[in-house]
């Protein structure tokens, strides 16, 4: 793919049309960052190697595609499909690329293309400011370029059969992995709580820092171990409220980490359970509650309002909203099946 990519931007590509398809990704991309670039006099260069950075103690890095003007600007363009950010990697090809405007007496700030699944911004940048330098690119905006390259090569049957191979290629692509990121966002059962960009940012902040990773590992049993105990707090205004206005303490006298169960007569029983759990599951998603009305083992009926999530109960109000409503309807069904 980034071969690929890197013909197609080269004016000497065995395409033989010239700049025709650079100056479509110029127009897109970069034409908003500076104005001057002179796609006649553009070298592509793969996987160019950075220089210099054994000062600061590193190894030299390749660099996966470089639009390099004769006597002019030097675009780095950072491809990633599957691979994590290198530290401090961005960071690096800008100083790279500022380094060759110096040599050059040219007075320019340097700009990198960032190639990514959705067009999010690099972690590998430590100052901030630095991330206006990106160019951040999405493989979908990458799949309009070519249907403009495709628009331009109708009449060229094997190029723009080609074109279309390669667009076909990145889109299959794409969709496996929006495809991977819904599967995971409806296995965890968080999108209502977060979206898959967010998902993306932040799982990319994560897999390339062994800090964060570990921080993460350590924030994940704490908002279990949090949830369950927001879930405790209710269980027991709950029981509290229901004693207080109805004299009717729970079954059991233990186990109220989990649920409260109320005996009824004939037979019947509500249980009043969470799902917050304090060890890690595969069945793991937003905590929230249920009330359920049981005659002997089996289901009877359902509490008939909405329930709150463990989100809710963060709030003290809605804990005794709640707390009022669930009382009552147990209170209902105790006088319906005296």
């Amino acid at each position: 793919i980034c071969r690929l990519l890197a013909e197609l931007l080269d004016p000497k590509g065995c395409h033989a049309q010239k700049t025709k398809y650079l100056d479509l990704f110029y127009e897109k991309f970069l034409h908003n960052k500076f104005k001057d670039l002179n796609t006649d006099k553009i070298t592509v260069i793969k996987e160019d190697l950075t220089k210099q950075l054994e000062i600061e103690g590193k190894d030299k890095r390749r660099i996966d595609i470089v639009l390099n003007e004769r006597n002019g600007h030097y675009i780095p363009i950072e491809v990633k499909i599957n691979a994590d950010e290198q530290p401090d990697q961005c960071e690096d090809y800008l100083k790279q690329a500022d380094r060759c405007y110096k040599q050059r007496g040219i007075n320019k700030d340097p700009f990198v293309c960032f190639l990514t699944k959705d067009g999010h911004s690099p972690t590998s940048i430590r100052e901030s400011f630095l991330k206006e330098q990106i160019i951040c690119i999405s493989w979908i905006q990458i799949s309009e370029w070519l249907d403009d390259c495709i628009s331009i090569s109708k009449n060229l049957n094997p190029i723009n059969e080609i074109l279309k191979q390669f667009k076909t290629v990145i889109d299959e692509y794409m969709e496996v992995s929006m495809n991977n990121t819904k599967e995971i966002l409806n296995y965890t059962c968080v999108g209502n709580v977060t979206n898959e960009k967010e998902v993306h940012e932040i799982a990319e902040r994560i897999k390339s820092d062994k800090e964060k990773l570990s921080s993460a590992l350590k924030l994940y049993p704490a908002y279990l171990k949090a949830t369950q105990d927001i879930w405790v707090d209710f269980a027991n205004y709950l029981e509290e409220y229901i004693y207080n206005k109805y004299k009717k303490r729970p079954k059991n006298t233990d186990g109220k980490n989990w649920y409260l169960t109320y005996d009824l007569p004939n037979r019947y029983s509500i249980m009043i359970q969470s799902n917050a759990r304090t060890e890690l599951s595969s069945e793991d998603r937003l905590p929230d509650i249920s009330v359920d009305l049981y005659k002997g083992n089996k289901l009877s009926d359902n509490y008939p309002d909405i329930l709150p999530t463990l989100f809710d109960l963060i709030d003290d109000n809605k804990k005794e909203e709640y707390s009022k409503q669930i009382g009552d309807w147990l209170a209902e069904k105790y006088g319906l099946l005296k």
